[in-house]
């Protein structure tokens, strides 16, 4: 290859004949031999994989939880101003006068309470579902102020982070659960508004789907974090058992 087209023969005749005839042949034997050997090349240093950070997977999963904390925001806003439409007419003066003073005393009032039709999106089959409204709206704004926590990486957080790896696993199933539920439950709401508030008010009740698209795509997001731990998380523990680290 060095000698280009040059034609090698007549040296490699030469080499051969002064290697078998020649006065110093043992010599260029000997020096052929050692041109020809293969030196001892230092190895390279095996590199050790390690395989994808399980925890922060999962710490990644919080924060996209704690990324709904705007979006829900906006909901819960939007409800209780759909709720004041729903019941502005519904409500006569001496209801109103009896709950203001039930406040003022700090007495029990009666709690408002909805029906709606929950679909179930698999079956398409539907059932009704009493709604405690006090109690959803108080529960959905505990919810946000928690996730709000999280996505400012504040003291919900950390408290979270500070989890064993299965808690912070548990935690995130529960949350994506709930979440679901909680969008099943407000894309019902959006329904009842549209249909039982008086048809006068109706124009001035505020649409929910751009804001249950973008929790859906939320949902989905977080849900596909989860899975692609779970899949990690088997993996590792399925070379475990066959003693491959």
């Amino acid at each position: 290859k060095s000698m280009g087209k040059r034609p090698f023969y007549s040296d490699l005749v030469s080499e051969v004949i002064n290697e078998d005839q020649g006065n110093n042949k043992d010599f260029l034997k000997a020096e052929a031999l050692r041109k020809l050997a293969i030196h001892n090349v230092p190895q390279k240093q095996e590199v050790k994989r390690r395989g994808p950070d399980t925890r922060q997977m999962l710490i990644d999963t919080v924060m996209a939880i704690g990324g709904m904390a705007p979006t829900l925001d906006m909901v819960l806003t939007k409800l209780r101003d759909n709720f004041d439409i729903f019941y502005a007419n519904k409500t006569s003066f001496f209801v109103k006068l009896g709950k203001l003073f039930k406040k003022m005393f700090h007495a029990k009032t009666n709690a408002q309470i909805c029906v709606i039709k929950i679909v179930d999106q698999k079956t398409g089959s539907s059932r009704e579902q009493k709604l405690n409204i006090d109690d959803f709206l108080y529960d959905l704004a505990q919810k946000i102020r928690v996730y709000n926590g999280i996505g400012t990486q504040g003291m919900e957080f950390q408290r979270v982070i500070q989890y064993p790896e299965d808690k912070i696993f548990n935690f995130v199933c529960k949350q994506i659960s709930e979440c679901q539920s909680l969008y099943t439950i407000i894309n019902s709401l959006d329904s009842f508004f549209k249909t039982e508030v008086d048809i006068i008010n109706r124009p001035k009740i505020k649409g929910l789907q751009i804001d249950l698209s973008a929790l859906r795509n939320s949902i989905v997001t977080a849900n596909k974090k989860r899975a692609d731990y779970q899949s990690v998380k088997e993996e590792s523990e399925q070379m475990s058992k066959l003693g491959i680290k």
